[in-house]
């Protein structure tokens, strides 16, 4: 309801002749009542007070405390995080002070979240655009993401008992794609692609290709992600200085950007390792340094 009157742009006042059309039943028995109460000569209802009235009545002062003492006490646990923000959203009403800026409304529902989204959440928070739908749609979707590496990693790990066992599935269609496997590092020589994760992704006013075959990515901890999606020409700053990446898609929570062996001779780099130092000797440039902390 308080959605409606915001978009119609209701005056304080208009909002309860609004409101009050949306009665049904007894109610109206007892707005009808209430605006007798207030007395002839009074004001014209606010919301403030017809919102005041309509809860003190309907939900006594006990049961809009034991929201509030619900809202403080809400954690994700074994909730998904649909279920969650739903709860959150629900009991959020009843604590209007708790959660009256959209900084104190994210941060309270950051701190309810499950330990493997936190992270995530608190990074993406640091955003000025964020707000409490922008932090929900991002938690969905870094738990989507959570499950569809687990799948990945239930699948294959079904896929290599069904080897030992020596059993064989026939592939379906024509497509027999072949699977490049790659490690995955932040600065990696050894990996031929570089990569972006779909939640830094989204931040570019980019569209992403589909590649021409899919790209089999090894974890270090021995799991494989296939990888079908592109972004072409990236900009990547090294001292201000623009190079060109295209960018893979890897569906993963541990890093934003890894650049691969691609971008590394693209851009004539010299790795020392032991220095954690990468310099880059651009053509008939000084040379530039980027070293790792």
């Amino acid at each position: 309801m308080y959605r409606v009157l915001r978009v119609m742009h209701a005056s304080v006042t208009e909002a309860v002749e609004l409101a009050s059309f949306r009665l049904r039943d007894i109610v109206i028995l007892w707005y009808e009542g209430w605006e007798r109460s207030r007395g002839p000569d009074a004001p014209p209802a606010e919301l403030e007070d017809f919102s005041e009235a309509f809860l003190a009545h309907y939900l006594p002062r006990e049961v809009q405390e034991a929201r509030l003492d619900q809202f403080f006490s809400l954690k994700q646990g074994d909730m998904s995080v649909r279920d969650y923000s739903h709860k959150f959203n629900s009991l959020a009403r009843y604590a209007p002070d708790i959660v009256r800026t959209i900084r104190a409304r994210v941060h309270h529902y950051m701190d309810g979240l499950g330990d493997h989204l936190i992270r995530d959440c608190r990074v993406a928070s640091l955003s000025d655009d964020v707000d409490i739908s922008r932090i929900q749609a991002f938690a969905q979707t870094t738990e989507d993401l959570s499950h569809q590496i687990r799948d990945t990693r239930k699948d294959r790990e079904q896929s290599k008992r069904a080897r030992t066992m020596g059993s064989y599935r026939e592939p379906q269609g024509d497509f027999k794609p072949l699977l490049h496997r790659y490690p995955p590092r932040s600065a990696d020589p050894d990996s031929t692609f570089s990569y972006i994760t779909p939640f830094i992704a989204g931040k570019l006013d980019m569209r992403s290709e589909l590649l021409p075959q899919p790209v089999e990515v090894s974890t270090p901890v021995d799991d494989s992600i296939v990888a079908n999606h592109v972004y072409r020409g990236c900009t990547v700053l090294i001292n201000d200085r623009p190079t060109s990446a295209d960018l893979v898609e890897l569906v993963m929570l541990d890093f934003d950007v890894i650049m691969g062996m691609d971008w590394l001779a693209s851009c004539y780099a010299n790795i020392v390792c032991r220095a954690k130092l990468v310099r880059f000797h651009f053509l008939g440039e000084l040379v530039l340094e980027w070293k790792g902390v």
